[in-house]
C-alpha cells in the first residue's frame, strides 16, 4: 500500500494507471518490479511481481561528517546532492565554531527521501541527529579517516586518497573552521589531516566536495 503522499506522485504527478508496472524501492536495498491493482489515490496498491538484483548497487560506506549552516537552506542543498552523489551516512556535527541553528531532522528526512527516489537510489541514507565533534571522533573509527583542513604539518594531498577501496569517513568544519584543540583531538584518534586545495570552501561546498571525491575514487579503485 502506498500513502498518501508517494500515491499522489504515482497516480497525479507520474500519471500511472491500475496496470502499469513500476520499480518501487525499500529504501534498505531492496527493488522490486510491482503492478498496480488500484489506483485509487485514497487507496493505492501494489502488486509486488518480482524481486530485483541490486547487487550492482552495493559499495563501501561513504560517511560525511559536516557542521550545520547559519542558512539552513545550504544544508538541505547538501544533503540533496549528497544523496544523488552517494553519500551513505550524514552527521551534523556541533563544533566549537558551528553557528547555533536548529535542527530540522523531519524535514531533512523528506528531502533524503525524495533525493534517493530522484536519484535512482534503493539505500536511504541514514541521517543522524547532531552530534558533539569530540563524541564523533571517539567513535567512529573506519580504516579511512579523514579531516578536511587549510593548514597542517602534516597535511595530505588528494593524490594520497588514490588507494581507497573501502569504508571513509570525512570531517568538515564550521564557518570559523576547526579549533586547534579538536584538530589535535581528530590527529589522536586517527583522522588524517587532508587538503582540498588553496580554495577556501564554504562548508556545504567542503562537505559536498569531500562526498564527490569519496565515490570517485572508489570506483576508480574498484575498476583496477
Amino acid at each position: 500500500m502506498l500513502d498518501a503522499e508517494e500515491a499522489l506522485h504515482c497516480i497525479k504527478v507520474l500519471r500511472m494507471r491500475k496496470g502499469d508496472e513500476l520499480r518501487v524501492t525499500d529504501g534498505n536495498g531492496g527493488i522490486y518490479l510491482c503492478r498496480i491493482i488500484n489506483d485509487n489515490l485514497k487507496n493505492c496498491e501494489l502488486q509486488i511481481i518480482s524481486q530485483l538484483s541490486s547487487d550492482h548497487f552495493s559499495k563501501p560506506i561513504i560517511h560525511i561528517a559536516t557542521a550545520l549552516t547559519k542558512n539552513p537552506a545550504r544544508f538541505e542543498w547538501f544533503v540533496e546532492k549528497a544523496i544523488e552523489t552517494g553519500v551513505s551516512r550524514i552527521t551534523p556535527i556541533d563544533c566549537k565554531n558551528s553557528e547555533k541553528v536548529t535542527f530540522k531532522r523531519e524535514r531533512i528526512e523528506k528531502l533524503a527521501v525524495a533525493a534517493m527516489k530522484q536519484s535512482l537510489r534503493i539505500h536511504l541514507p541514514i541521517i543522524d541527529d547532531v552530534m558533539k565533534f569530540n563524541n564523533f571522533v571517539e567513535k567512529y573509527q573506519y580504516e579511512n579517516r579523514y579531516i578536511a583542513l587549510m593548514e597542517h604539518p602534516h597535511i595530505l594531498q588528494i593524490d594520497d586518497l588514490a588507494g581507497i577501496k573501502e569504508d571513509v569517513v570525512f570531517l568538515t568544519g564550521p564557518e570559523g573552521d576547526f579549533t586547534f584543540e579538536e584538530v589535535e583531538i581528530a590527529t589522536r584518534h586517527g583522522f588524517k589531516p587532508i587538503s582540498f586545495g588553496n580554495f577556501r570552501l564554504r562548508t556545504e561546498t567542503a562537505a559536498l566536495y569531500s562526498c564527490i571525491l569519496a565515490n570517485l575514487m572508489i570506483c576508480l579503485n574498484r575498476k583496477k
